[in-house]
């Protein structure tokens, strides 16, 4: 039972992280707390369903609804948040009312009974007395393989160094010549195209609801933060110590458990620790 327990703990984890990795990016660059990240993953969980019912592949749909979520969000950050960069209460309130609109756009347009998308990924892998769907599997491996090209490419890629040089200090970094107009709305795009993916690749093994952002929302948030806002790092050992988490509550005890326990979780650390895990403010 416990290594049923770790191995639904890490699953959980690195879809956690896949989620939280963007909205840290873009917190770390915009200062903006992104409250449409939900939303982005709701379009992407829609746009692989609409893609899959139209024809294109399960891999295929994944693939190009989380473009096109990466590319709506480049349209946001120009359009609109732009003007909000730095600011945390203006920024966020502006991010709720853009969340709350284009939730409701949406709801003009998707259907609202329960949707499915299917998988090629189908049935159970049996490993050792543990148990585990070879979608969520998949899962994990996209979410590694994802996460661990985007830190490579942040830390070596002249393109990363200017993010990294924008989160650690903006007027310095525009001193040396690098565009925060350029940057940020690249960073935007990966961070919703994550959230846009992370939505494909779920929807095979959850109801698709226009709620379905919510809950992973809300869990992000409690990674970011417990992580530290604008650390990956950080944010990658919050996603697996909330995993953890998360399944010891649902196995143990209940599952409308551990988002209490999540909080718990984030509350005393940050009562020990105010900046989280491996932030710096």
């Amino acid at each position: 039972m416990l290594s049923q327990v770790v191995v639904n703990g890490m699953v959980l984890g690195a879809f956690f992280s896949l989620m939280a990795v963007g909205l840290t990016l873009i917190f770390g660059v915009l200062r903006v707390v992104n409250f449409t990240h939900g939303v982005m993953f709701m379009l992407g969980a829609y746009a692989t369903w609409y893609l899959n019912k139209q024809g294109a592949p399960y891999l295929v749909a994944v693939a190009l609804g989380g473009l096109s979520v990466g590319l709506f969000g480049v349209l946001l950050e120009i359009v609109v948040l732009r003007r909000f960069r730095g600011l945390l209460i203006e920024g966020a309130v502006v991010a709720i009312a853009l969340a709350i609109l284009l939730q409701n756009l949406a709801l003009q347009v998707i259907p609202l009974s329960p949707q499915s998308v299917p998988t090629p990924f189908e049935g159970t892998a049996h490993l050792g007395g543990v148990y585990i769907a070879w979608q969520r599997i998949f899962i994990v491996v996209v979410a590694v393989v994802l996460i661990a090209g985007l830190s490579l490419f942040i830390k070596r890629s002249r393109f990363g160094r200017s993010v990294r040089a924008l989160q650690q200090n903006p007027q310095a970094a525009e001193l040396q010549g690098i565009r925060p107009d350029l940057v940020a709305p690249l960073v935007f795009g990966v961070g919703a195209t994550l959230a846009g993916l992370a939505g494909g690749l779920i929807v095979p093994v959850q109801q698709l609801l226009p709620t379905i952002g919510e809950g992973p929302l809300l869990d992000s948030f409690v990674v970011v933060v417990l992580g530290g806002l604008g650390s990956v790092e950080g944010t990658l050992i919050a996603a697996m110590l909330i995993g953890l988490a998360q399944s010891a509550t649902t196995t143990y005890w209940t599952e409308p458990a551990s988002i209490a326990v999540s909080f718990l979780i984030a509350i005393a650390v940050l009562v020990v620790r105010p900046q989280g895990l491996l932030g710096n403010e």
